[in-house]
């Protein structure tokens, strides 16, 4: 009886590690297909880091709110403007954030507006708006991510 229990886990760890790779494979494949579709894409800044590591910065206009997406030597950040207003710092996004700019991205859901803007200390030389359905998805996302908390709330 033990034996057998102990043989069905074994095969339970081995098909988790199994998947856990295959996982890792795709988020790679996807990190790539989504650096390539930004890299179509003409940057709004660009610099290099402390090392001499090139950098491009790529802003979307959400209404009043923006993304920051960050591309390093293939990695991709996302970025948002600090909660309080009065400060010029970008905190950090989280993964499914960047995941849905990237799909906006691949979709085509943006407009390209060549206008210089000035964004958290950011001399941008031109900006990315995001059409209707972008505007959904990045709110959505905002839902399920807790960054954005629903207008409505039933009450009991």
């Amino acid at each position: 009886m033990f034996r057998l229990f102990f043989v069905l886990l074994g095969f339970v760890f081995c098909l988790s590690q199994a998947q856990a790779q295959t996982k890792l494979q795709a988020d790679s494949i996807a990190n790539a297909d989504c650096v390539a579709s930004l890299e179509l894409l003409s940057s709004s800044y660009e610099s290099e880091l402390e090392g001499g590591y090139p950098y491009q910065i790529y802003a979307f206009k959400n209404r009043k709110t923006w993304v920051f997406i960050l591309i390093s030597e293939g990695r991709i950040l996302a970025f948002k403007p600090s909660k309080y207003k009065k400060s010029n710092e970008l905190e950090r996004g989280s993964v499914l954030l960047k995941h849905v700019v990237c799909g906006i991205v691949s979709q085509g859901f943006y407009k390209s507006k060549d206008k210089p803007k000035e964004i958290a200390n950011l001399k941008l030389k031109k900006y990315y708006k995001l059409k209707r359905k972008a505007r959904r998805a990045l709110r959505k996302a905002g839902l399920l991510d807790g960054t954005i908390t629903p207008k409505k709330f039933l009450l009991f």
